[in-house]
């Protein structure tokens, strides 16, 4: 699957279609998300989302786990309490 093409950010990152383990606020109104890449580059691993798409990203997030579907990712990294910057449903 390639990334979408047309969304733009200040911040590039790398595409991992995951599995939403785990979701929740945090005291800054941010989000963690546990996620585990289903090509194994990383599992169980927890992701910080920033304020500005932390209500998107928890929505996504678990809409994913009710539904047992997949999200499209574009992380800062793949270690922990690297960031997201992109999140999608996918179908």
């Amino acid at each position: 699957m390639s990334s979408p093409k047309e969304l733009t950010s200040n911040q590039s990152g790398e595409w991992f279609t995951t599995e939403v383990n785990a979701i929740g606020p945090i005291e800054n109104n941010g989000v963690y998300v546990m996620l585990t890449d289903t090509s194994g580059k990383f599992k169980n691993t927890w992701f910080y989302v920033p304020p500005t798409i932390s209500a998107l990203v928890n929505e996504t997030g678990l809409s994913a786990i009710q539904n047992g579907k997949k999200v499209y990712a574009e992380l800062t990294g793949s270690s922990p309490a690297s960031s997201v910057l992109r999140f999608h449903l996918l179908a």
